[in-house]
């Protein structure tokens, strides 16, 4: 599968929400879906689930391969948080941080990340 093409829909082969990542297995597709799950849950703007007609259910899935890279590159909660508080103030114009909720989620995934096993078939 090619992503990243800046074609096609949001989240979906070709959309730019698998950013830096241009060919991905199945295994890194149920990783990205995985971290895009929990990335709506953290929700440091808002907007997920929100039945605006925006479109506002993908909003943080561009986030995704930069945090698989991350976790593949095996960093530590504390630079997960780090990331995620660049992300919040930064990247997303949040008003406020929230250093116990990106950690949380920072936690989370890491400790998920060294271990998991997700099936591709």
């Amino acid at each position: 599968m090619v992503y990243g093409s800046g074609e096609g829909e949001p989240g979906q082969p070709g959309g730019p929400c698998w950013g830096k990542i241009n060919r991905v297995s199945d295994r890194q597709q149920k990783e990205l879906d995985y971290i895009c799950q929990v990335l709506r849950r953290w929700d440091p703007i808002g907007v997920a689930g929100e039945d605006s007609g925006h479109g506002t259910d993908d909003e943080y899935d561009s986030y995704a391969p930069e945090i698989l890279e991350l976790l593949q590159s095996g960093c530590s909660p504390e630079t997960l948080t780090r990331h995620l508080l660049h992300i919040r103030l930064n990247e997303m114009g949040g008003a406020y941080a929230n250093f116990t909720a990106d950690a949380e989620v920072a936690d989370e995934l890491v400790g998920w990340y060294g271990t998991h096993e997700i099936k591709t078939h």
